[in-house]
């Protein structure tokens, strides 16, 4: 009985060598058709790929356009802040900037002889002016000069100002 039993062991493993050959013929088939599809679209992944590069190249540079877009300063909105905020007796003599240092000098003149009060409340309200002083860290008063117009006594002014970075 064991004499039949060996035969019909070799048998079936020759199937299974038969059948696991012609599986590994039929995956190597399918594998290499695979490999010829994904080769076909090799072109397109290339044209792809330079287009996603392409993409975040742009991506980048708008990032930065926006960045300096952000920290811009809009001078029209300071100039027309300035000229809403002016009290009676106070014009500006010159208006400059440099780097992150704004200079402003003006004069006052006062028939109540306020003229340092009035200085004050200009730098006041340009402080308490959001569209004035958003892009401002702060602001300092420089010297004061007292000269004589005619009969009338006025008062040069610098005010200072350090613009956010």
């Amino acid at each position: 009985m064991f004499l039949y039993f060996i035969p019909l062991v070799f048998v079936l493993l020759i199937l299974l060598h038969a059948i696991f050959g012609v599986m590994l013929v039929s995956r190597n088939m399918r594998l290499n058709a695979l490999t010829q599809a994904w080769n076909k679209y090799d072109e397109q992944r290339k044209q792809l790929e330079n287009f996603k590069q392409q993409a975040s190249l742009f991506s980048q540079d708008a990032q930065s356009v926006q960045g300096l877009m952000g920290r811009r300063v809009d001078w029209s909105e300071k100039l027309n802040a300035l000229s809403l905020d002016l009290p009676s007796g106070v014009w500006f003599t010159e208006l400059g900037v440099r780097g992150t240092e704004f200079v402003l000098r003006g004069s006052v003149v006062s028939l109540e002889k306020a003229e340092v009060p009035t200085i004050n409340k200009l730098v006041e309200t340009l402080k308490a002016d959001t569209r004035f002083s958003k892009d401002f860290s702060g602001f300092s008063l420089g010297p004061f000069k007292r000269k004589t117009a005619g009969s009338f006594e006025v008062v040069d002014f610098i005010l200072n100002g350090t613009l956010n970075k």
